[in-house]
């Protein structure tokens, strides 16, 4: 099963069945009683897992690394090369989290080298990333992604470490669900079936 979590007082977890796409389990704090939504807040009536957007970080990563296969621009044992921690990109200098000299594309990825995932997205450019996971709930937010003619040289070096964009709980879970199946990402299902009166399906 596919899970995220992120806790802070307000926040939310989910749970994915990611050969389905099936949300298993979905849960946001703080909470509210829809049967008496006028007792509390309006700030209390979304569902955070959908409607709030985060910018992700390292988890990001396994984005690029699954773009980078299935681009063909790079393989699990290919050599790349971490520069001693640092790269220069137009006057900027990026520094790792720790010093790596070379890696392979697999370790890059284990270790969480920001400069190897750098070297993956110089590879793949501009066009490789974003969507809504098109799940059937209400407030879903498509994330937040720049248009590529509004990059800065830095835009591409960011993203592929998860800086300059943002995505909603479910759309990262289910990210995380497609590298647990084998790669194949699936749109989440929140009603498996529709029963009438006497439990038959429509």
């Amino acid at each position: 099963r596919s899970m995220a979590e992120a806790q802070a007082g307000s926040g939310w977890v989910i749970v994915v069945e990611p050969f389905s796409g099936e949300v298993l389990a979905m849960a946001g704090r703080p909470t509210f009683n829809p049967n008496r939504y006028n007792a509390y807040p309006s700030s209390r009536w979304r569902n955070r897992a959908v409607s709030d957007v985060f910018e992700p970080g390292s988890i990001f990563k396994i984005v690029t690394a699954a773009a980078g296969i299935q681009e063909s621009v790079v393989a699990p044992g290919e050599v790349l090369d971490c520069g001693q921690g640092r790269i220069e990109i137009s006057g900027t200098v990026i520094n790792d989290h720790a010093v790596f000299d070379h890696l392979t594309f697999a370790q890059a990825v284990a270790k969480s080298s920001d400069i190897g995932m750098i070297r993956v997205a110089q590879r793949l450019g501009r066009d490789n990333f974003a969507a809504p996971t098109g799940v059937e709930l209400p407030g879903e937010s498509g994330g937040l992604f720049r248009p590529t003619a509004r990059w800065s040289a830095l835009s591409l070096p960011s993203l592929s470490f998860g800086q300059e964009i943002g995505v909603t709980g479910l759309q990262i879970t289910m990210a995380t669900a497609a590298v647990a199946n084998g790669g194949y990402l699936m749109k989440p299902i929140v009603v498996r079936r529709v029963e009438d009166a006497e439990g038959r399906a429509v």
